[in-house]
């Protein structure tokens, strides 16, 4: 055996058990455990992700960058976010109902209450529109409703309800720490 195969294999050995090993510490910090804890963290980080936008306040900027992230939480209905005035965004097909996201969600803003919309309320007439149903829920600081959080889908249930609900809430500390900021 030719004198330099030892020290080939000396060099590889030296290369390659600290690559696996830190391989399996890196394998092991990306483990949860199960399935749902991965779910909940997974879920947790979104969420986070969704308001750190709204931290600087509730305008047209800071609500298309939240909005992608937004519609991900919201199992891929399409979504909307408003001032009490005005569309400032929107993700998801059938964009055409932007123009009366603001009017859809005066009953919300001015009873600070989530309200749900059946395809009656939604009004549509383009033929391959798959929006039934809407769900809007408000954007609340200081007691005050300062916008809406809108889900629009072919479906509106329970469950698409109670997670708006839940989501305007979450955004709705992110404004209040905008507010008490100052911005």
């Amino acid at each position: 055996m030719p004198s330099w195969v030892p020290i080939l294999v000396a060099i590889a050995l030296l290369l390659v058990v600290p690559a696996l090993v830190l391989w399996r510490i890196g394998a092991r910090a990306r483990d949860f455990g199960t399935l749902a804890e991965e779910t909940t963290y997974a879920t947790l980080h979104t969420a986070a992700q969704a308001a750190a936008p709204l931290r600087g306040g509730l305008t047209a900027t800071t609500a298309q960058e939240a909005i992608n992230t937004l519609r991900r939480l919201l199992g891929d209905a399409s979504v909307a976010i408003t001032s009490n005035q005005t569309l400032l965004a929107w993700a998801g097909p059938g964009d055409h109902h932007g123009a009366t996201t603001v009017g859809h969600a005066r009953s919300a803003l001015a009873s600070g209450a989530t309200e749900v919309l059946s395809a009656s309320r939604i009004r549509c007439g383009h033929p391959d529109c798959e929006i039934r149903g809407a769900v809007l829920a408000p954007l609340i600081v200081a007691d005050q409703s300062v916008g809406v959080l809108a889900a629009y889908g072919p479906e509106v249930g329970p469950s698409l309800a109670r997670t708006t609900s839940e989501i305007a809430r979450w955004l709705s500390t992110a404004l209040a720490l905008a507010a008490l900021d100052g911005l």
